[in-house]
């Protein structure tokens, strides 16, 4: 029994570590012709403009993009879609016709937006992502809907 409580504990506490998420500060960011990769305090952010409506999101633990690339996404084929990129004092703004993507300057937090600036999706203000970077490369991320 004290080994199943033990091992219950540990579990829990775990958890509450990933749940929470550090804040990971935004430390540069470089725009290109498909989107913007930032570099975070520990690993990077990389934004990738698929259409009007799709952003493909990929997080690394380490300075380099995720290898190999893990593609979620069914349609491989995108046509270059327009997108802005602005630099402001608390966040990072990509925005295309119809949607926009902020990322907190200080946390590293993600959040998506309808045009009128909404959040439709968010991770906490404190920052949602875990990144490990050990030899398995454990990711997690964590979202509030509004």
């Amino acid at each position: 029994m004290l080994m199943r409580t033990g091992a219950v504990a540990i579990t829990l506490a775990l958890a509450a570590r990933l749940v929470a998420g550090a804040p990971l500060p935004v430390q540069s960011a470089q725009k290109d012709a498909t989107g913007v990769t930032l570099k975070l305090s520990s690993g990077q952010l990389r934004l990738e403009v698929c259409d009007e409506r799709t952003i493909h999101v990929a997080c690394s633990p380490t300075a380099e993009g995720p290898t190999p690339k893990v593609d979620f996404v069914v349609n491989k084929k995108w046509a270059p879609t327009a997108f802005d990129w602005k630099e402001e004092p608390n966040r990072y703004l990509l925005s295309t016709a119809q949607v926009k993507v902020s990322v907190d300057r200080a946390t590293g937090a993600v959040a998506f937006l309808d045009t009128d600036g909404k959040a439709v999706l968010q991770e906490p203000a404190e920052g949602g992502k875990t990144l490990a970077s050990d030899q398995n490369h454990f990711i997690q991320q964590v979202f509030a809907s509004p």
